[in-house]
């Protein structure tokens, strides 16, 4: 029942250092590789692969699940006779998962010269079906209920790796239900079909006994304790002991949480509760920095720049959960022969209650300093200011967040102008892809909204709304279509207000319209970026590997960039296609994407980035 749960740390690392490790990997294999030889352990590689006996399964559904691979122009890696056999084992599952209980796989290879030749033999033998699923000793949970949660269905192939997997989803749908020392047997009588038996001991319902706290140190039982949604007396409730697990983790205070029922003695519906919990070092001096997208303008996508954070953390202030952090924060902008840097420096204090309410609080102040793209060589932009917000997660990658902000914008020209926004703001993201940096399927939605002025005051006044959706569809043989939509609009904007911060929407660069320079899509007189109030844009890219740690992308980007949605014309509509290479790394794909505008006003723009542009 014990649960260990470690929190995830992502680290950003320099692009150049990891390039530079590939470089050295690539010039120091053949030195690794020549004392093997040396020694007369012969190095040999792959030519090919064959599948002998497969009549049911086609081999392209059964190649993707080896390990070992043919050798090829970007990969060739040694054979390795060990990842043979797992590849053997793995072809053996697979057809048990498809019904195939009688399945036979064996592995040989013949060896010509410095190449081998593989051939897996399968005999596939007989395909079993579901005649009949029976359910005994079940009285809480319905019987259909049982036989949904294992996946088993009659008339369909029988899954012992599936149904093995589903054991504990039965389990767990006990625990829901208070039975913690459930027991679920499933038995299968395999003859010219299978009929299946599932056995169940539900057990008592289970109550709290005491709850106990270890690894607090200084920290007041109290402060974990109001975290739990399950007290002494309640039944146990499985959903109720992982969001408590999640809740004490999201104070930031703790690295680790376990909440582990040890059954009281002389009892069967009762148990202890042990709360062990292991801090995180309250004080820490915390740096890293590389090369990554930077949120640097408000309406633009995050742009690829350089960048180094170094903050010093105090995790519980005064005994508790409050963190205080205070962080100085370095980004630039290379573009061309120009460099736009960004400084940053904030303190906040952060805690997952307001007074006696639990409400995720931050309060933050914040000094800036920054050049906007068409000053560049003009004195820095100042911006300081107030924020309280509020993030509300649902997992690892959806959210909402919203607060108001308080700030002010100074440029220090002789005409010293001043700019002052009060803003309430509300993001938010639901994310139901598969993986945050090499996403193959799923979908994700935004939304952000900015109020500023109203009744909030300030010398603007205006409402900004930006949409979004991503979509990614698996494709054979390892290809991935992906899209993405956006619609933005500015609501009350006034020709006189002065886009210090660039509010307003802008195109162009290595994260939005590929085919153009950074922001460039529409340019004034002076040639400097120009923005409007009405924003389209649209990604289509088709992903596929090349072989080892690199990959290819074919992509159409479209934007529209107008005053508004009811003056759409095609002179306000641009496009661009390309194609591009990917180096896989630990920070998300290295990306060199060459891209042909539409309206000739270059042959081909090279952009390059740090992660898919979405």
């Amino acid at each position: 029942m014990e649960t260990l749960i470690k929190p995830e740390t992502f680290r950003r690392s320099t692009a150049c250092g990891i390039l530079i490790n590939v470089f050295l990997l690539l010039g120091v294999s053949p030195l690794l590789w020549s004392p093997l030889k040396a020694q007369g352990k012969k190095v040999t590689y792959i030519r090919s692969i064959s599948f002998l006996g497969n009549a049911s399964l086609p081999e392209n559904e059964l190649r993707p699940l080896l390990k070992s691979r043919v050798a090829g122009v970007f990969q060739k890696k040694p054979f390795d006779r060990r990842k043979l056999r797992l590849d053997a084992i793995s072809l053996k599952t697979y057809y048990l998962s498809r019904g195939y209980l009688e399945v036979v796989v064996q592995d040989s290879f013949t060896v010509e010269d410095d190449w081998v030749d593989v051939v897996f033999r399968i005999r596939e033998g007989k395909r079993y079906f579901v005649q009949g699923v029976t359910v005994q000793g079940n009285a809480a949970i319905a019987t259909n209920d049982i036989i949904d949660l294992l996946g088993v269905h009659i008339h369909e192939p029988y899954d012992p790796v599936h149904v093995k997997e589903n054991i504990s989803r039965v389990e767990e749908a006990y625990q829901e239900i208070h039975k913690l020392f459930n027991q679920v047997q499933v038995f299968d009588e395999i003859t010219d079909s299978v009929q299946v038996r599932v056995v169940i001991r539900e057990g008592p319902d289970v109550r709290i006994h005491h709850i106990y706290f270890e690894g607090l140190e200084t920290l007041d039982t109290s402060l974990v304790r109001r975290e739990l949604l399950i007290s002494e007396g309640d039944f146990y409730q499985k959903s109720r002991i992982d969001q408590s697990r999640k809740r004490i983790l999201e104070t930031g205070v703790f690295s680790f949480a376990t909440l582990t029922p040890i059954l009281v003695t002389g009892s069967d519906s009762l148990v202890n509760l042990l709360v062990e919990v292991r801090r995180f070092k309250q004080r820490e001096w915390i740096s890293e920095g590389g090369y990554y997208p930077i949120p640097y303008y408000e309406g633009a996508e995050p742009i690829p720049g350089a960048g180094l954070e170094v903050e010093w953390k105090n995790r519980s202030l005064a005994r508790s959960t409050t963190n205080f952090s205070a962080k100085l924060t370095g980004h630039a902008l290379i573009s061309g022969s120009q460099v736009r840097p960004k400084i940053r420096m904030e303190i906040g204090l952060t805690n997952q209650w307001l007074w006696a309410i639990r409400i995720p609080t931050r309060l933050q102040a914040y000094y800036e300093s920054f050049k906007n793209y068409n000053s560049a060589s003009q004195p820095l932009i100042l911006r300081y200011g107030v924020q309280l917000s509020s993030l509300k997660k649902f997992d690892d990658r959806s959210y909402i967040d919203y607060g108001l902000r308080w700030e002010k914008f100074i440029e220090p020209q002789e005409t010293r102008t001043r700019v002052e926004q009060r803003t309430m703001h509300m993001k938010s993201r639901w994310d139901h892809t598969d993986d945050a940096l090499y996403p193959t399927r799923g979908y994700s939605l935004t939304n952000d909204m900015v109020w500023t002025g109203g009744l909030l005051g300030g010398n603007q006044d205006f409402f900004k709304v930006d949409l979004g959706g991503n979509a990614y569809v698996p494709l054979p043989a390892g290809w991935v279509l992906a899209g993405r939509i956006k619609v933005g609009k500015i609501f009350g904007w006034d020709s006189t207000y002065q886009d210090i911060r660039f509010d307003k929407f802008y195109l162009g660069g290595a994260t939005s319209l590929r085919g153009w320079d950074l922001l460039k899509l529409r340019v004034d007189s002076d040639g400097n970026p120009s923005g409007d109030i009405f924003r389209i844009l649209s990604n289509w890219e088709l992903r596929f590997p090349l072989g080892w740690i690199f990959g290819g992308e074919l992509f159409w980007d479209g934007g529209y960039l107008a005053p508004g949605p009811g003056r759409w014309s095609e002179q306000y509509f641009d496009w661009n296609w390309g194609l591009g290479v990917t180096l896989n790394s630990p920070l998300g794909p290295l990306r060199v994407d060459a891209a042909f505008p539409d309206d000739g006003s270059a042959p081909f723009k090279i952009q390059l980035g740090v992660q898919y542009i979405f």
